[in-house]
């Protein structure tokens, strides 16, 4: 592992330690998993948007109806 340094708000402080104290962990712990989901979650939104016209529905106007198709799909 890397070791680093971070500052936190005396809150930020607290409220990691309580996290660690309830989970019985340590508040290195809890921060390594924040970070991890923080970076899961860049990389899911990443690929969301790399989606983005990715794909044809074969109709024109999706974007415009797109309530109406999906009414129309759970019927």
């Amino acid at each position: 592992m890397i070791r680093t340094q971070i500052s936190l708000d005396p809150a930020q402080a607290e409220a990691l330690k309580r996290i660690g104290r309830d989970r019985d962990s340590s508040m290195a712990a809890v921060i390594r998993e924040a970070v991890d989901r923080l970076i899961a979650d860049e990389r899911n939104r990443d690929q969301a948007l790399g989606l983005i016209g990715a794909f044809s529905s074969g109709s024109p106007d999706t974007s415009a109806k797109h309530d109406q198709y999906l009414e129309e799909s759970y019927r």
